[in-house]
């Protein structure tokens, strides 16, 4: 259902000026008012007054754009339901993804699983680890995938896809006494010291946040962001501290990497809604990942 010149139409009048709906529409000026004045002609009528400043609509215009808004309306809901019958049959599931690791397990397990099953449809959304955890108890998502940094409060089934060990990240220039054992740093020797943590609502500074809270520590935060290799420059150059996923883990001759202790470890996991645990389909696509 060929709408263009109706979207044309509707543009100029929501814009009243050819230039800007032209800009809007990704097309030239000369072709969108071409199109206007072969239309007109067409009619045998205006469909705009051409103002110094803006077009107006003429009576006949508002008559041609209230059809067009009709039509558009047709063509959606046609559209719309054209897709519901080809999708008839169709499993679909919401799936939250809250980590980069998440992201990528989910997009080589569907490549593999869509293949498998081509009647299954899994959508994926990406939020924080909160957001994702209240929508499933909500149960708008049928699993998630995400990072936590305990296993102990999560009330739905799951699975555990990796552990992964949180490091500090300390200039070498830094003279810190680790109590005698190699390279291991208690907690509580952090509280004086600045700190480079990853953005809110992110996995990571979820998980330092929850460990400052444990230990009654107001961070002293010199800056926020998620890109690592920035991150190991400042730390290099002494402006903080972090915190790194040993898997993230790069060599640079002016940093080192502490294991903390108590250890502190990211848990990345498949949460799931408890009826996927009788779907074969499903609990193949968790053990893909």
């Amino acid at each position: 259902m060929n709408t263009r010149q109706l979207e044309y139409i509707l543009a100029i009048a929501e814009e009243k000026n050819i230039l800007r709906a032209s800009e809007k529409l990704f097309i030239s000026q000369s072709t969108l008012s071409q199109t206007l004045l072969n239309l007109e002609k067409e009619l045998g009528t205006p469909l705009f007054i051409r103002n110094p400043r803006e077009l107006s609509i003429t009576e006949a215009g508002q008559y041609y754009i209230d059809a067009c808004k009709d039509i558009m309306h047709i063509k959606e809901q046609t559209y719309e339901r054209i897709r519901n019958i080809s999708n008839m049959g169709k499993e679909r599931y919401r799936v939250g993804i809250s980590s980069q690791e998440g992201m990528e397990r989910f997009l080589t397990a569907s490549g593999i699983f869509q293949k498998k099953y081509p009647n299954v449809e899994l959508y994926a959304t990406d939020e924080s680890a909160k957001n994702l955890l209240k929508k499933l108890n909500m149960g708008q998502l049928a699993l998630i995938i995400t990072s936590l940094d305990s296993l102990q409060k999560i009330t739905f089934p799951y699975k555990v896809l990796s552990r992964e060990e949180i490091l500090l990240l300390v200039p070498k220039s830094l003279p810190y006494k680790s109590g005698g054992e190699n390279h291991k740093l208690k907690w509580e020797l952090l509280k004086s010291e600045h700190f480079i943590l990853s953005k809110q609502n992110s996995t990571m500074r979820s998980i330092t946040d929850h460990i400052f809270k444990q230990l009654g520590v107001n961070p002293d935060i010199v800056c926020e962001l998620d890109n690592t290799s920035a991150t190991i420059h400042m730390v290099a150059e002494g402006i903080g501290l972090a915190f790194l996923p040993k898997g993230l883990k790069v060599e640079n001759e002016h940093i080192r990497y502490v294991s903390l202790m108590p250890k502190v470890y990211r848990y990345q996991v498949v949460i799931y809604q408890e009826e996927l645990a009788l779907n074969h389909k499903m609990t193949d696509f968790i053990d893909m990942l």
